[in-house]
């Protein structure tokens, strides 16, 4: 199993606390009518892979409600291998179409009692449906410091594999192996309720990639565990 995921315990609630759907960046207005009833399939991962998914992702932490090979977890992360991103940062792409519904620049969680921060895009892919794109960069930032490293903002619309932002390896981070994207799917409508991330991928990305993640997710044998 990922290293980083047995001690994920300390900053799980607080991550999906800073991930919730709503309006963000001052309460701008997004009008949902726009969007689909049901998303469509993804086909994107949410992580580039600019060499390869089988070279370029260390490790994966699955979705977990019962089983016992980690603490519960609401969603998927990935931790890149950092020897592909030869500019210490990786591209966090959009998995649909859809639009920006907030994005929290800083969020703070503790880690063996130090402060570390993460930011936060969420985007609604339909009209009750949001994916939540929570960067864990698993260091102490400024106020504004992640906007370098964010792309969008509320009620900007976007279009699958549209960049988003940038999972950044910044100096004084807690270790590497610790940095990842944590990648939700969560109810707009139903605060704190989120789902079973493969069930909205495509059949063809799942047969392509599943066992790629499987197989750096230690010993867990399902990417989904409800």
């Amino acid at each position: 199993m990922p290293k980083f995921f047995s001690i994920l315990f300390s900053i799980v609630v607080i991550s999906a606390c800073s991930g919730s759907s709503g309006d963000g960046n001052g309460g701008a207005s997004v009008d949902r009518s726009t969007l689909p009833e049901t998303s469509s399939k993804f086909e994107t991962t949410p992580m580039s892979f600019p060499n390869g998914i089988a070279t370029d992702l260390h490790s994966f932490g699955i979705y977990n409600t019962k089983c016992s090979c980690s603490i519960t977890h609401y969603g998927w992360d990935f931790t890149p291998h950092w020897a592909g991103y030869q500019d210490n940062r990786v591209p966090i792409v959009a998995v649909a179409d859809g639009i920006i519904v907030n994005v929290v620049p800083r969020a703070t969680n503790k880690y063996q009692g130090q402060s570390v921060d993460t930011f936060v895009i969420v985007e609604a892919v339909a009209r009750e449906l949001d994916v939540h794109y929570t960067f864990e960069p698993f260091v102490e930032l400024g106020e504004t410091q992640s906007l370098a490293y964010i792309n969008v903002k509320s009620g900007e619309s976007v279009k699958a594999g549209d960049v988003l932002g940038y999972l950044p390896k910044l100096s004084g981070n807690l270790g590497e192996h610790l940095i990842h994207l944590d990648f939700k799917i969560g109810a707009s409508n139903i605060d704190g309720t989120f789902y079973c991330p493969s069930n909205y991928f495509s059949s063809a990305w799942l047969s392509q990639d599943s066992s790629t993640l499987l197989s750096v997710a230690g010993t867990c044998t399902s990417l989904c565990c409800e």
